[in-house]
């Protein structure tokens, strides 16, 4: 068994699988992949999928829209792989959010979005089944999808093995050590060298990183989705943000909706936090979809799960070198929109690592912006 990498990723979910697919073009077999448990079996494997462009900022929007790109010319030749445009309706519900709502709109547009700002009277044209008495401005991308997260990193996974990248699940890494240039791994299982080590580790990160004797500022904090029976039959709606009442609605097959969103505000602990739903998010729920979805009292909420998402004080991923361990890159935190961006990401990572990625990538997602930031207030990603 090879045990000697140029480069170790840390994590199996879409983000650690995009960067394999994207650095297997130049490394191919000196890639390893470690995943603790199997491919897409934390977080991303939990997400709803949502790819919006309708973001607050306009690399971000970028991001999104290169994404959706790269899926759909993905799905093209693997027919596991769907991406399923319906468009994503956003609603607002106060005078206050409507001018920051036309804001992104605006410079939405100037990014080559397709989207337009809604008055209350022209929601309706979207679909006839949101109800919008209290509604004041709304948005609408037809651009703007959703794949099944777990198909994405699979998709990702398989075609980076056909190049040559090792992927090892059930490997968690338990220790690292680093002498002469090269990191040791030692894995539930084996142990590895690596020149570079790539820590993509979702909600863990944070403690991957004491391992290598750093601190990051992330904090996991824990969202909530449930799901309903059939009930919308051929009937169909787009995704719907509603911003106001912290609520998505998403179509899936079978006339039954996904929605969410439970998000809390306390850090969490990756290996320690309640994977099922709450009786209080479960119940507001479904009040929060009756008032939007009028129709939805035909249907019941018949299950729900938890995972984790990381905040980073700015909302912008750490993407990059550590300053203080050579060889040491990051790509964590990222704020609930992981699988959004994830083919994006894994294009800066591999443009990055060979020095050839764009200036603004390099001092936004600056991995040590924050050496010495305080405290911060966890806000969700998928906001104003």
């Amino acid at each position: 068994m090879k045990s000697k990498y140029s480069v170790a990723i840390i994590g199996g979910g879409v983000i650690g699988c995009s960067i394999a697919y994207h650095l297997s073009e130049d490394f191919g077999e000196d890639v390893v992949l470690l995943e603790k448990e199997f491919i897409a079996s934390g977080s991303s494997g939990l997400s709803a999928g949502i790819l919006s462009q309708q973001l607050w900022d306009a690399m971000n929007t970028d991001m999104v829209r290169r994404s959706i790109e790269w899926i759909g010319k993905k799905s093209e030749d693997d027919e596991a792989l769907v991406l399923n445009r319906d468009g994503l309706l956003r609603v607002v519900c106060t005078e206050e959010e409507t001018e920051p709502l036309r804001k992104n709109v605006d410079l939405q547009r100037t990014r080559g979005c397709d989207v337009r700002y809604l008055e209350p009277d022209e929601v309706p044209s979207i679909t006839s089944e949101i109800s919008v008495d209290d509604v004041r401005g709304g948005a609408f991308c037809p651009d703007d999808a959703y794949v099944d997260p777990y198909q994405l990193c699979i998709s990702l996974a398989r075609d980076a093995e056909k190049a040559g990248v090792r992927f090892y699940q059930k490997s968690e890494v338990r220790k690292v050590e680093r002498d002469d240039d090269i990191f040791h791994l030692k894995t539930s299982n084996d142990s590895f060298e690596s020149e570079t080590v790539i820590v993509s580790s979702g909600p863990w990160s944070k403690k991957v990183g004491k391992m290598f004797g750093i601190d990051l500022r992330l904090k996991p904090y824990r969202t909530q989705v449930a799901i309903t029976t059939p009930f919308m039959g051929e009937v169909s709606i787009p995704i719907v943000h509603d911003v106001t009442n912290d609520l998505y609605m998403k179509p899936e097959t079978g006339g039954t909706i996904l929605a969410g969103d439970g998000t809390e505000n306390t850090e969490s602990d990756p290996d320690d936090f309640k994977e099922g739903t709450d009786y209080e998010f479960m119940t507001s729920i479904s009040e929060r979809m009756l008032r939007r979805l009028p129709r939805s009292r035909e249907a019941s909420l018949v299950r729900g799960w938890s995972g984790l998402c990381t905040a980073t004080p700015d909302r912008h991923p750490l993407i990059g070198y550590h300053s203080k361990v050579e060889g040491l890159f990051l790509a964590v935190g990222f704020n609930a929109l992981g699988v959004m961006r994830a083919p994006a990401i894994g294009e800066i990572v591999r443009d990055m690592m060979a020095g050839k990625a764009k200036e603004e990538y390099i001092t936004r997602f600056d991995p040590n912006r924050f050496e010495t930031a305080e405290d911060f207030e966890i806000i969700q990603g998928f906001t104003l």
